[in-house]
């Protein structure tokens, strides 16, 4: 398993090729922006987010899994060397991604040494549970039995803490967060490498 969790890929940008060094210009990369799509005015920031990746991959192709099946995703995601899920609303991701049980895509995706990347929702389904987020995302906008993610990681991921506008946003979620609960915040420049049980920070 391996994985980068980012605040934002468009301010982790240029800190990519530290990560994956001189093979990143060779890889393909399938994004999906479902939790993108589900917010107003996403291109204001979704776009920024591929320009700034797109020019340091071999190729940044679309698949967007609403409405789409499990088998249309493991056939897209052939040939593809890092799948990367944008942000936007991680209620509305985390529902669509249990429609297409993406745990069991992911499964196959790992074993193919494929790498994962986050950004913000993207990286906040890694976790053991979203609730936490819900003071930042709307959880209305999604019809969800249960907030329990994937539990890659033992811990919460809370991005970008570094924009003022969500200072309050962010003391109202840690009031509520049950103490204990190991919580990570990340700058938008700031991302976690995961490799199994090893996590680098960057």
């Amino acid at each position: 398993m391996k994985m980068l969790l980012t605040s934002t890929v468009e301010h982790f940008a240029p800190k990519l090729p530290l990560v994956f060094g001189d093979k990143l210009k060779d890889m393909n990369v399938l994004y999906i922006p479902t939790a993108a799509y589900a917010e107003s005015g996403h291109g204001e920031w979704l776009v920024p987010e591929l320009d700034a990746i797109r020019p340091q991959v071999n190729s940044l192709v679309e698949f967007d899994i609403t409405n789409k099946t499990q088998g249309e995703l493991l056939e897209a995601l052939m040939n593809i060397d890092i799948l990367y899920v944008t942000g936007g609303n991680t209620f509305c991701l985390l529902e669509a991604m249990n429609k297409i049980k993406f745990q069991d895509v992911l499964d196959v995706f790992f074993k193919r040494d494929g790498i994962y990347l986050g950004s913000s929702a993207g990286s906040i389904v890694m976790c053991p549970d979203i609730e936490f987020i819900g003071n930042l995302d709307d959880p209305s906008k999604a019809n969800l039995d249960s907030t329990i993610a994937y539990d890659l990681i033992d811990f919460s991921i809370m991005p970008h803490i570094n924009q003022p506008k969500f200072n309050d946003v962010f003391e109202a979620t840690l009031n509520g967060m049950n103490k204990g609960r190991k919580i990570i915040g990340l700058r938008d420049d700031q991302a976690l490498w995961v490799e199994d049980s090893y996590t680098r920070f960057y």
